[in-house]
C-alpha cells in the first residue's frame, strides 16, 4: 500500500519543509514578521473581550470562577470545591491558571476569563508555526489568522470555560507527533 496525501515523504510539504531549512535572514525575518501580525492581531481581539462585558454570565461562569477563587482562600489546590461540595467536573489546569490570575491581578471577572484568552493567544501562534512547518510560511500566517478570527474562540474566551486551553493541549499534542514521525526532522526525539 503506498502512503500519499498531505504528510507523505514524497510531498511538497516536505519538499518545502527542507528548502526552508537553509533560508537565509530575509526570510527569517517575514516568518517572524507573521508570528508578530498574528500575534498583535489575536491580542487585540482576545484581550478586548476579556476586558469588555459582560460579567460573568451564567452558572457555569460563576462555578468556574468560584471554584478557583475558593482554591485561592483555602489554600487548596488538589481539590475543587464549590460551596463546599467537592467539585470535580473539570481537570484543575484551569482552576490552577485562574488562581495564579487572581493572586497576580486580584480577583475579578476578568482575571477569571484571562487563562482562555492568553491560550487563545498562543493557539493562534502555535497555528502559524504549525502551518509553516507543514505546508508555508504563507499557509501558517493565513492558519493563525484564522484562528484569531474564529468566532467561536472568541466566545468561549469570554466565557469561563477549560475549552481552549483543550484545544492548544491537543494541538500541541499533534505538531509534536508529527514532528517527531518526520523523517526530515533533525531532532525528532525533542518533538517524543
Amino acid at each position: 500500500m503506498e502512503i500519499s496525501g498531505a504528510f507523505s515523504p514524497d510531498n511538497s510539504a516536505t519538499q518545502v519543509r527542507a528548502a526552508a531549512s537553509h533560508v537565509h535572514g530575509q526570510t527569517v525575518r517575514s516568518n517572524q514578521f507573521y508570528e508578530l501580525i498574528v500575534i498583535l492581531f489575536a491580542a487585540a481581539i482576545f484581550l478586548a473581550g476579556v476586558l469588555s462585558p459582560p460579567s460573568l454570565m451564567d452558572d457555569v461562569d460563576a462555578a468556574q470562577a468560584q471554584v478557583a477563587r475558593t482554591m485561592l482562600t483555602s489554600g487548596d489546590w488538589v481539590t475543587g470545591r464549590l460551596d463546599g461540595v467537592i467539585f470535580l467536573d473539570k481537570a484543575p489546569l484551569k482552576y490552577w491558571m485562574t488562581v495564579i490570575c487572581y493572586k497576580v491581578f486580584g480577583v475579578h471577572d476578568w482575571a477569571a476569563r484571562l487563562p482562555g484568552a492568553l491560550a487563545a493567544i498562543l493557539l493562534a501562534w502555535v497555528m502559524v508555526r504549525f502551518g509553516r512547518w507543514a505546508f508555508s510560511p504563507r499557509t501558517g500566517f493565513y492558519a493563525g489568522l484564522i484562528v484569531a478570527t474564529c468566532v467561536g474562540l472568541f466566545l468561549f474566551t469570554r466565557i469561563v470555560i477549560p475549552d481552549v486551553i483543550l484545544t492548544l493541549s491537543i494541538t500541541l499534542c499533534l505538531w509534536s507527533f508529527l514532528r517527531a514521525l518526520d523523517e526530515t526532522e533533525a531532532h525528532p526525539k525533542r518533538w517524543a
